[in-house]
């Protein structure tokens, strides 16, 4: 493990789905029984599955339909520039 470990306080019944998939995409983790989950991130990369690995599997339903709308929405649309500023709708 890195010297400045991410300790991931989770739900233990998630912990264990978290892990296998953070393991799957080889990414350094582990836990002790009623401990949370430590993960290494080495990489932005890393950082980022971390991130979507653990949204999805906490996120509500809900959430996750609407993320999955919104990204089938802009879908082929330009992406905006820095210098533009966004909609209302977009900054949500």
């Amino acid at each position: 493990m890195s010297i400045n470990p991410i300790v991931i306080a989770i739900n233990w019944q998630l912990r264990w789905v978290i892990y296998q998939r953070l393991t799957l995409l080889d990414i350094p983790c582990h836990y002790q029984p009623h401990q949370p989950l430590v993960v290494e991130a080495n990489s932005p990369t890393a950082a980022l599955h971390i991130w979507a690995v653990v949204r999805q599997v906490t996120a509500s339903r809900h959430t996750l339909v609407e993320w999955l709308e919104r990204c089938w929405r802009y879908q082929g649309e330009p992406m905006h520039s820095a210098s533009e500023p966004l909609s209302a709708a977009e900054e949500n």
